[in-house]
Formats: C-alpha cells, sequence, structure tokens
C-alpha cells in the first residue's frame, strides 16, 4: 500500500459514498463496465498501457461519480433543478464521491479529458460590480466513452425515445398554456371561407382575365402588350 492508500492487489473501485436511489440501467452497466478498465488496460486505448495503476483506479472512481448524475439525452453531469436547467457539480464533490484527494481527482479527471472520454468547460459569473466567479465547471461526457464500453447502440436509442418524450412534454405544455388565455377563435381552412375558391384553376383563370390586365394597365399607364415584355421602357413614374 503506497501513500494514496493504494493496494494494487485489492483495489478500491467502489464509490465512498452510497448513491440515495437505484441507477437506471443503462447508467448502472456503464459503471460496471468502466471496472474492467483497471484489469484490462485495452478498454480504453487512447489512455495508453504505461499508467500506473493507482492512476487507472482514480480514473475508474471520477468516472463513476460523474456517471452518478449523468444525464443520458445531453450526457452532462450536473444536477437538474426545478426549472428544468442543469448545474454542474463542484470538484470537491466529485472528489468526496470518489473518496479521492481533490488533487488525486483532478488528475484523473484530466487523463480523461485529454484522451477524449470527457468534455470540460469553466463558466464565469459576470457580477454587478464588474468582478467575476467561477461556477462549478461543466463536464459532459462523449460517445465515444460510451462506444469503448460496449453501449454506444443503446445510448443512441435511449437518446432518441428521450427526445422525443421531451419533445412531446414540451409541445403538450405549450398548448395547455395557451389554452386558458387564447381568445381568438381558431381559424377556418381556406375551402370554408366564404367566396374563397381552393381550385388552383380558377385562381389562375382570375389572374389571367382580361378586364383585370387592362385595369392593372391603365394604373401604371402603360400599353398591355408592354405589361408581359422584356423591356418595360413606357413605364411612366
Amino acid at each position: 500500500m503506497n501513500r494514496c492508500d493504494h493496494n494494487p492487489a485489492a483495489p478500491r473501485l467502489q464509490l465512498a459514498t452510497a448513491p440515495p436511489v437505484r441507477f437506471p440501467w443503462f447508467i448502472q452497466t456503464a459503471q460496471d463496465r468502466l471496472e474492467g478498465l483497471y484489469t484490462d488496460r485495452t478498454l480504453f486505448p487512447e489512455l495508453g498501457e504505461r499508467k500506473r495503476s493507482e492512476r487507472i483506479e482514480a480514473m475508474v472512481l471520477v468516472g463513476k461519480a460523474l456517471l452518478r448524475n449523468t444525464d443520458r439525452l445531453t450526457l452532462r453531469a450536473g444536477r437538474r433543478l426545478a426549472d428544468g436547467s442543469m448545474t454542474g457539480i463542484t470538484m470537491h464533490t466529485i472528489a468526496g464521491w470518489a473518496g479521492l484527494k481533490r488533487q488525486r481527482a483532478y488528475r484523473a479527471l484530466w487523463d480523461l479529458r485529454d484522451a477524449g472520454y470527457l468534455r470540460c468547460s469553466q463558466p464565469i459569473e459576470r457580477r454587478a460590480d464588474g468582478s467575476r466567479r467561477g461556477l462549478a465547471g461543466i463536464r459532459c461526457f462523449t460517445t465515444h466513452f460510451f462506444d469503448r464500453l460496449r453501449l454506444g447502440g443503446r445510448l443512441r436509442r435511449e437518446r432518441a425515445q428521450l427526445w422525443q418524450a421531451a419533445r412531446a412534454q414540451h409541445v403538450e405544455t405549450i398548448a395547455e398554456r395557451r389554452r386558458p388565455g387564447c381568445s381568438r377563435p381558431p381559424r377556418s381552412p381556406r375551402s370554408s371561407r366564404p367566396g374563397a375558391e381552393s381550385s388552383s384553376r380558377t385562381r389562375g383563370r382570375r389572374a389571367r382575365d382580361p378586364s383585370a390586365v387592362g385595369n392593372l394597365c391603365a394604373a401604371v399607364q402603360v400599353r398591355p402588350a408592354g405589361l408581359f415584355s422584356r423591356h418595360r421602357t413606357n413605364v411612366q413614374y
């Protein structure tokens, strides 16, 4: 056992803080398969084969800590608020879930980012007095991460189902919001309006009516033949 309490023969691959609820099948399977990285380095070949065992252990724990709060539609790790938006998770919280020191958790996170399995960004809040404050970082898994776990096909199916469910809920919410305050009656179809003609042939005959063409020519002071000619040089403005 070394200075970071790592035992290569008996690695600790379970989170220090147990989740309060049961994970969906997709998240739980991703966490279970991620543990195989410790014994099979070819699972994530972009990490290289020269990583120390304690570094691999930290990457497994940080990956599982991020997966426990990952949205399957956006692949973003964070907490969902009451208004539907998401906020990031601080590294202090991630390190606490994983049971690691903060600097060791940072190194594991940077390894996953440099290998192309995570996208990280740092939002900045600008205050009224002109000062700025850093917010919790935004961390999103890439689809390549789940492809390495052999979950790419399942991810695409689940994201399609979640997108359809979110879209249907969004349309229903707009309809319910507009229904009570809607004072305008629904517009009737074009064919049921008085005096309306739905046939395109009828509209074409009306446009080619000689009397209508003559009235138009009189309005612009041009001869009927000059209206449809290529060079209308006799138009008076």
